[in-house]
């Protein structure tokens, strides 16, 4: 049953098809698309997740008839005419004994171009009888442009219904973006900033710079140091081989910063989009290689991807033959055998008609950020958070949108969060040094991820006081994935344990494994890795 609050009103929005004259297809801009709470208001303009009809224009006109999940006594009908509105010619509710009660007719609009689109009120006194369905018919040769309906709501409130962003109401207030300096931003397009777990460095690509690989000075990987006072450095143009003629950026960095999720296919670039993964070893970045997804391949122009903090779950914004829009977010799961898994969509609670994208996980495995304009807005494409509730990676909360101070009437995209979780990492061309700058907002803590701990050590062989390196096993968040492995540098271990029980085994020929459970609450515990007992 489709119930909304909306200052303090009780509104029921429509639950069921009857009938539709037409509709622009089957999936974006179909009748099904007006079902439910609004998905564009109280944003307006063309969109995917609104019902538009086949053909604008139609001298016969257009209708399109509801159903409720429960009968009820109403004084006004709520019409989200998302796009082009004042097409409305008539308005009848059907009763539930089937009786039709026309409340509402317009044979003469006059031709125009239309409205930019809002919620229409039709009001009326208090019917004597429960209305159970209502017919909207529209006078779209009148009208010109593209009429859509994104929502039908019926309501016994006096009051006019509004439509309320489905927003989290914060305790913090959230101060204006910090631009992150001429040191780090430049003339040219500074864009999709992404944060190193532990904080010290700041990757982001950097569009049409002179400094950039190839002709075209496409996209090129840059980063920044923090430096001792707080502020970024100046920024660094990422040595080879992980720039080229082609579109780079770096996607994921792994907890302990020596392992890089690339975009692209670097041995194949033009093969389309992928996701390819270079490890530091001795201070230089290896040749990426390309992850062997199953059956991985792209129809949109444009992707994003990230990765859960082990390494073996792949975030994919994609489009794909199951893709019910524009382009989706998908999961892939890392196998025993270094394969991946072909991307499933993640399901309809994140996934709409329209186009979700700019997907970015946070630390502790189970908040993700994402831009989408096929959920209700202030824009175009606004920036949500949703929440995984189990280990299918299909179970998520109802998308938050990040509100007013962070949403604006234009777009947002790329936003990401450090492993800390405080701040909000994105690029915008408002009050910029030249094209896109990057810049940072404080996260209000309702927005923030879930907490995580940080686990830095060092592996020392007991006898001999030397370093010891060592392959770490950690993670799994389900029993079929494989354990995440890394290498000790220099004896030198950076992990993050994004939730309570999460298990850790050390390993190095010569030594006897140990294992041990750590707690998000806990200290970290005191190892024992006793060179003294060799492995039998």
């Amino acid at each position: 049953m489709f119930y909304s609050i909306l200052f303090s009103q009780e509104v029921q929005w429509a639950s069921e098809l009857v009938r539709f004259s037409t509709e622009y297809s089957r999936t974006m801009y179909s009748a099904k698309q007006v079902l439910g709470a609004p998905d564009k208001l109280p944003a307006t303009g063309e969109s995917a997740v609104a019902w538009a009809p086949s053909t604008p224009e139609n001298p016969a006109g257009e209708f399109i008839h509801v159903r409720f999940a429960q009968p009820m006594a109403i004084r006004q009908v709520a019409i989200g005419e998302s796009n082009i509105s004042g097409a409305v010619s008539k308005v009848t509710l059907i009763d539930d004994n089937k009786k039709k009660h026309v409340v509402y007719e317009d044979p003469d609009i006059k031709p125009s171009f239309g409205y930019e689109g809002g919620l229409t009120h039709i009001t009326f006194p208090l019917t004597d009888y429960r209305v159970a369905e209502v017919k909207v018919e529209l006078n779209t040769k009148a009208v010109a442009g593209m009429n859509q309906i994104d929502c039908i709501g019926i309501s016994a409130a006096e009051e006019p219904v509004q439509v309320k962003v489905f927003e989290m109401e914060t305790t913090e207030e959230i101060g204006p973006p910090e631009n992150l300096g001429p040191q780090v931003n430049s003339f040219a397009d500074d864009m999709l900033p992404i944060v190193s777990p532990d904080g010290k460095t700041l990757y982001f690509a950097r569009k049409r710079h002179p400094e950039n690989v190839g002709d075209e000075k496409r996209d090129d990987i840059w980063y920044s140091k923090l430096q001792a006072d707080g502020s970024w450095g100046p920024a660094i143009h990422m040595e080879d081989p992980l720039n080229n003629e082609h579109h780079n950026y770096v996607a994921w960095v792994s907890p302990d910063g020596n392992s890089l999720a690339l975009a692209n296919d670097y041995k194949n670039p033009t093969i389309g989009q992928r996701v390819s993964m270079s490890v530091n070893r001795n201070g230089q970045w290896a040749f990426p290689s390309t992850l062997p997804v199953n059956d991985m391949y792209n129809k949109n122009e444009f992707s994003c991807y990230h990765m859960n903090t082990e390494g073996n779950v792949l975030l994919l914004a994609i489009e794909r033959g199951d893709t019910e829009g524009d382009m989706d977010i998908y999961v892939s799961f890392k196998r025993s055998n270094n394969a991946w898994t072909r991307p499933m969509n993640i399901g309809p609670v994140v996934n709409t008609a329209a186009t979700e994208g700019s997907v970015f996980l946070a630390a502790d495995n189970r908040t993700i950020y994402f831009a989408s304009n096929g959920h209700s807005g202030y824009g175009g494409f606004d920036m949500f958070v949703s929440k995984r509730l189990d280990d299918t990676w299909t179970n998520w909360t109802e998308p938050i949108n990040m509100g007013s101070r962070i949403n604006t009437k234009g777009d947002e995209f790329y936003y990401t969060v450090p492993a800390t979780g405080d701040y909000l990492y994105f690029s915008s061309s408002s009050n910029s040094y030249g094209r896109a700058d990057l810049f940072r907002m404080k996260l209000p803590k309702e927005l923030q991820p879930d907490p995580i701990a940080m686990l830095k050590a060092k592996l020392i062989d007991r006898e001999t006081g030397e370093p010891v390196i060592a392959d770490i096993e950690f993670g799994g968040l389900i029993s079929e994935e494989p354990r995440a492995i890394t290498t000790s540098t220099n004896g030198d271990v950076q992990l993050i344990v994004p939730r309570n029980d999460y298990e850790i085994t050390i390993k190095k020929q010569g030594y006897i494994p140990i294992s041990t459970t750590m707690d998000v609450e806990e200290t970290t515990p005191d190892l024992d890795f006793d060179a003294t007992d060799p492995i039998q």
